[in-house]
């Protein structure tokens, strides 16, 4: 389960490493960078993602299209891409 904590104007997302392998969330951040600003550390098997989206745009809705991101793409390639 990904843990999204709300900030203003951005959303800290905490994933666990196994279910959104790093490889893909910088992959995703990669894409998201196009309308919203985003940087990843990881920590303790976790994958922590600040992500800020553009003006006008929910941090909430933005981080959980994040997340479903990360998934389809585990899904598309593989569980452990």
């Amino acid at each position: 389960m990904n843990q999204i904590q709300l900030e203003k104007g951005h959303a800290l997302i905490n994933l666990n490493a196994f279910f959104y392998p790093l490889n893909l969330v910088q992959w995703s951040s990669a894409e998201f960078k196009k309308f919203a600003t985003v940087s990843i550390r990881k920590e303790n098997g976790r994958v922590l993602v600040d992500l800020a989206p553009g003006k006008g745009k929910s941090a909430e809705e933005t981080a959980l299209h994040f997340c479903n991101y990360v998934l389809s793409l585990r899904r598309e390639f593989g569980q452990h891409a």
